[in-house]
């Protein structure tokens, strides 16, 4: 479920569902909060 499922789709024929979409945003999201936090504290050390 995800990326793979996201990037088959077109090539298979089968739907995108919800689930996949939320899985992906989930995971977008997640690393981005990530990584703007370690990009903060980085900042401040300088």
């Amino acid at each position: 479920m995800g990326g793979g499922q996201l990037a088959r789709a077109p090539l298979t024929g089968d739907p995108v569902t919800v689930g996949v979409l939320v899985n992906v945003l989930g995971w977008t999201a997640g690393f981005a909060l990530g990584a703007a936090r370690l990009f903060r504290r980085d900042t401040q050390r300088v």
